[in-house]
């Protein structure tokens, strides 16, 4: 069987990939950052020897049929990486049929596990931060995912970040909180968590995240789904963050008889999480308005960040939870400087610049400090970074000066 492509994946990184595979090498770079996102699901049957799947920028997913079943390798460039060199991967698919997947580097020398998760016909977004053992003697870092079996590896469509790799530094964390993420599209798009976790990394905090991610998701919906009640049951968490369907929150303020049922499951699942984790925090994300379908509906900005803000408070209230002040960073972004792009072009979704203004609310209003300079950008101009920042740390302030 040959391998299936239907859609592309963008690449974006500053150096250049050539031709790549299990065994292949890539050019010198400073800098290990490489993301793959998906436009477009894509399937990858990978029972083929060095079946190749490249974007048009160069990036290189390999599909080889391994000693150990099916598997799709990574290869990024990987300078001067040195043992005790921490490297994030992350990785958001399905397969079919469901398998043990098995995560391993490529030392110079021989392949070395460090992690491992299930995956079905669901997606999965797994999230792992790994220490090299030792030098990596190669030009490239090469990852792969193995399953014990033939399978189809299953990229999702639109906003999904496919494929995540980041080196980290040397540095080791002043400390490590255990985290649930629940969200959908707005928290998918671009990756806001894997930004949030590299953020907080670079300030000195490990967040071991679990999350589950799946597009147009209300608090109802993740009552149900497997995965977020395997994960919600999994317990232990410190901190859990959490994100509504984007409309949900104003249509309860807007009317709340008639979406009574939008308070009942965010109290459920508050509920639900701390039965699980007693004394975790929660923290529910404030989502924003955005021009898209009339404003959502709502007819223009402002009335719209109004029932946002107004239902997303009523609901926190009714949870016990905290809130971190997106849409209020959206909104003081949009009049101070409206050539900021936060939008993805169906003028709904966040764009880049929106998922990393998310992040750094998320992040203030999490531990509280200042984000230092030296923090990664994800590919945004520095400058603007810098004014992301500022409207972020603005938000927050003025969030816990009203509480």
């Amino acid at each position: 069987m040959k391998s299936t492509v239907v859609g592309i994946f963008i690449f974006f990184t500053a150096v250049s990939l050539h031709l790549s595979g299990c065994g292949g090498t890539c050019t010198v770079s400073d800098n290990l950052s490489c993301r793959w996102m998906s436009s477009g699901k894509t399937v990858l049957s990978a029972d083929v020897q060095d079946s190749v799947f490249r974007s048009p920028d160069g990036g290189v997913i390999a599909a080889e049929n391994g000693p150990d079943g099916d598997c799709l390798v990574f290869s990024v460039p990987a300078n001067g990486l040195e043992a005790g060199s921490a490297v994030e991967f992350d990785l958001t698919l399905s397969c079919i049929p469901e398998s043990m997947l098995t995560l391993e580097y490529h030392d110079g020398d021989g392949w070395t596990r460090f992690g491992s998760f299930r995956c079905g016909e669901e997606y999965v977004t797994s999230l792992h931060t790994f220490r090299l053992g030792e030098d990596i003697a190669e030009d490239s870092l090469r990852i792969r995912c193995t399953a014990g079996q033939d399978v189809d590896f299953i990229f999702p469509d639109t906003g999904y970040v496919a494929a995540n790799v980041s080196g980290l530094g040397t540095n080791v964390p002043q400390d490590t909180l255990k985290m649930l993420v629940l969200g959908n599209s707005f928290t998918y798009f671009y990756g806001s968590t894997l930004m949030l976790k590299e953020l907080a990394w670079k300030e000195g905090h490990f967040l071991d995240i679990s999350a589950n991610l799946k597009g147009g998701q209300t608090f109802g919906d993740h009552l149900l789904l497997e995965l977020s009640r395997k994960a919600i049951a999994d317990g232990g968490y410190d901190i859990a963050l959490i994100q509504d369907q984007s409309q949900n929150p104003a249509r309860y303020a807007e009317n709340q008889d008639i979406y009574r049922q939008v308070l009942e499951d965010c109290v459920s699942l508050a509920g639900q999480i701390r039965s699980h984790s007693p004394g975790c925090r929660i923290i529910m994300d404030r989502t924003w308005s955005y021009p898209g379908l009339d404003c959502g509906g709502f007819g223009d900005y402002d009335v719209f960040d109004r029932l946002l803000a107004e239902g997303t408070g009523l609901m926190a209230l009714a949870a016990g939870t905290e809130t971190a002040p997106v849409g209020e960073a959206f909104s003081l972004c949009r009049d101070m400087y409206p050539e900021t792009g936060l939008y993805f072009p169906d003028e709904k979704h966040p764009s880049a610049e929106g998922a990393y203004l998310k992040a750094c609310v998320e992040y203030l209003t999490i531990f509280g400090d200042n984000i230092c300079p030296e923090t990664p950008d994800f590919g945004i101009p520095a400058a603007e970074a810098a004014t992301l920042r500022s409207i972020a740390k603005r938000a927050v302030s003025v969030e816990k000066a009203t509480e």
